[in-house]
């Protein structure tokens, strides 16, 4: 959002305002849908040692609910930050090109929480599944993150330096 206003000239209001919206979504629901159904009834963050807990269908529910809040709020305020920039077209045009980074982010929010690193008693995917699982995912968004890139004039100007172009 920094970026978007000081290059494309989108809204420094909404941008403000989008990041509190942001981060009050963040706070609210990652209390009531991670905090207190997962951290807490295992007694995280307390010195005592951790219990894993049994998987219960009201977790998925919370996990999911989680995982659809926070990204339609990534999305939905970036899209809404982008439709006040004055350069829109370039603007969406490295959004698109950015959409990776938040792929990347979630794919691992949820591989943990499918995965061995998870706080249940059974993981859902169980080890080596999960690591097998990751790094096939990790190709796809390597492969999603170089095919979306695009050439910039710091890009250029970076590969000049280091004698590139």
């Amino acid at each position: 959002m920094y970026t978007t206003v000081n290059r494309y000239g989108a809204s420094r209001i909404a941008a403000i305002i989008s990041g509190l919206i942001y981060w009050v979504v963040l706070v609210i629901s990652t209390y009531y849908l991670i905090y207190v159904p997962f951290a807490a009834p295992t007694g995280w963050p307390a010195s005592s040692p951790i219990t894993m807990l049994k998987l219960e269908p009201t977790h998925i529910i919370d996990f999911v609910t989680y995982v659809i809040i926070m990204i339609g709020a990534t999305v939905g305020l970036t899209l809404y930050v982008i439709s006040t920039s004055k350069d829109r077209e370039i603007a969406m045009k490295h959004v698109r090109a950015g959409w990776w980074v938040v792929a990347t982010i979630f794919s691992a929010f949820i591989l943990s929480f499918l995965g061995s690193f998870s706080v249940f008693q059974t993981p859902i995917i169980p080890f080596p599944w999960d690591t097998v699982i990751a790094a096939l995912v990790a190709l796809g968004l390597y492969l999603y993150g170089s095919y979306s890139g695009i050439l910039t004039e710091d890009l250029v100007v970076a590969l000049r330096e280091l004698g590139g172009v």
